[in-house]
Order: structure tokens, then sequence, then C-alpha cells
């Protein structure tokens, strides 16, 4: 398909991506050094957010390459910025995904921290190797003229517009799918946080003072009767001993009820 813009519009088009590149890549650097300086970011979902900035690094690092090798497409610079976002562009939909995964093992099967650490090395398998795979094998796929797969994708180097259904088949098509997975597992926790919510909410209103007794107010107050009782000692002659007076206290605890 030929280019509609201009060259200008082209070279703009590639200032504002290396722009945004550039942010995004600082944006990682913080990611991962705010990470690995405190030991409070290690918690499940930060873990995986520290993984997935690394497939963001090497994003970014394609991205930066930009239109610069588009007139060599057999160039290694060509192949290597085709590879960089075939792999890891479509991982950063994975990622979400297994987050989204953390969030149902939570739920649904009462996963911990700990069980939840054990999945980490799956995860980094799949959300890594599995782009892999296509990204590898078209590096050495041509077509009967030799044409490269990896070639002129008008805004950098990626799979040629002659193998335009493979972008659908290994790129567009598997991400779309992991899209509507993480929207499905999001959308299921939500209702079950808002079914317990209102199952919650309908027991406060439905009883709203813990003490009552169908519906009516029912409490005791605790009293206690304090009895003082006093008397003179006298001694054999029948005068009264200094300090002697004998005090006796009983209390009689009585309960009233409304």
């Amino acid at each position: 398909m030929p280019a509609t813009l201009t060259e200008g519009q082209l070279e703009a088009i590639s200032a504002i991506e290396r722009g945004c590149s550039v942010l995004s890549l600082l944006g990682c650097l913080f990611t991962i050094v705010t990470f690995c300086a405190s030991s409070a970011f290690h918690k499940p979902i930060n873990r995986l957010v520290f993984y997935a900035s690394f497939g963001n690094m090497m994003t970014n690092v394609g991205t930066l390459m930009s239109r610069a090798y588009l007139n060599d497409s057999l160039s290694a610079g060509c192949q290597f910025q085709a590879f960089l976002i075939q792999m890891f562009m479509p991982a950063d939909a994975y990622w979400t995904l297994a987050m989204a995964v953390n969030v149902y093992l939570t739920f649904y099967y009462k996963f911990d921290a700990a069980s939840l650490r054990r999945m980490e090395i799956p995860y980094l398998m799949l959300c890594y190797g599995v782009p892999l795979i296509p990204a590898f094998v078209f590096i050495f796929v041509k077509d009967s003229n030799g044409v490269r797969m990896y070639g002129n994708a008008l805004l950098w180097c990626w799979i040629s517009t002659e193998w335009d259904i493979w972008r659908i088949a290994s790129f567009y098509g598997p991400v779309w799918v992991v899209i509507v997975l993480t929207f499905f597992i999001y959308i299921r926790a939500g209702r079950t946080i808002y079914e317990k919510r209102k199952q919650l909410r309908d027991f406060h209103s439905s009883d709203p003072d813990p003490l009552s007794v169908n519906g009516d107010t029912h409490y005791s107050v605790r009293t206690t009767e304090v009895t003082v009782t006093s008397e003179v000692i006298d001694t054999a002659d029948g005068a009264a001993a200094p300090f002697g007076r004998h005090t006796a206290i009983s209390a009689q605890p009585s309960e009233v009820g409304w």
C-alpha cells in the first residue's frame, strides 16, 4: 500500500514517536529503580509490573530507531528493529492478562503472596516465550523472490505490507484475544465484589441495631446496689474503743431491661 503521507509529515510523526519513546523509557527506568530500591514495593502486582518494564524498554529501543533503517530493509538494523517490535510490543498485553489472572486466582482460589510468586516463572515463559517464537522465525522467512517478511512498515521496520495477513495472525489477533480475556476477568471480579458488597449492605440495612430483637430495641443496664453497715465496737468496760468502728459493705447486682 503506497504511503499517503508526505515526507515532512512522516518526519513529524517520527519525532513525536521518539519523544514519546524517551518518556516511556524514563518511566520504565524509574519503575525498575524504585522496585529495586525499596522492598515495600515487592508485592505480587508490582513484581509483574517490574518484569513487564523490561519488555517495555526493549520496545522503546525499537521505536527510538523509528525510520532510520527503512531504506535498507535487508540490513541487520532493520531486521533487529522488526524483531524487537514483534516480540516485545505484544508482551505488554500478555502481562496485563497475567495481572488479571493474579486477581482471578486471589478471588476464586484464595492464592496468597507465596502462591502468586510461584506463578511468576510460568508468566515469564508465556509472556516472553510465546511472542519469541514468531518474532524469531520471521527473521528467516522470505518469499520466492527473496523478499523478507521483515521490511518497510512505513513508520518502522516490521512485517512488510506484502505480508499483511501475518500482522493479524501473529500480532493483532492474539493481542485482541488477550484484551478480551483480561476484560472478562476484571468484569467478573468486579461483579463478585459488587454482589458481596450488596449482601453486606442488605445485612446491615435489615438489622440496623445488632442488639435489636424483631425490630424492637432491647438493651439492659446492670446496676449494683451498695449497702454500708457500720457498728461501734464496745470495750469490756462499756466505753467505745478508739477507731473501733467496724464497717461492712455488701453489693447486690440488679439488671433492668427495656
